[in-house]
């Protein structure tokens, strides 16, 4: 059994709304995806809020590091 990580978690959000879109996301499909009890999240995150935002930052980091380095595309 792998060990539950925020980095983990924010790349599940991130593929999750790429698929889905915000307005299907939740925390149980989140717990779901990830094979654990949506309370065991909450270890790694204070809300969906977090988990939001956290992927945000993730998706926007990308796209600084495609700009600052454009042969990595």
């Amino acid at each position: 059994m792998a060990i539950l990580g925020q980095g983990q978690i924010v790349a599940v959000t991130v593929r999750m709304l790429d698929a889905d879109g915000f307005v299907d996301f939740s925390m149980r499909k989140l717990a779901t995806e990830l094979n654990v009890t949506p309370m065991a999240i909450y270890w790694h995150v204070d809300s969906k809020n977090d988990v939001l935002e956290l992927a945000l930052d993730a998706v926007h980091g990308e796209f600084t590091q495609q700009a600052l380095h454009p042969s990595l595309q």
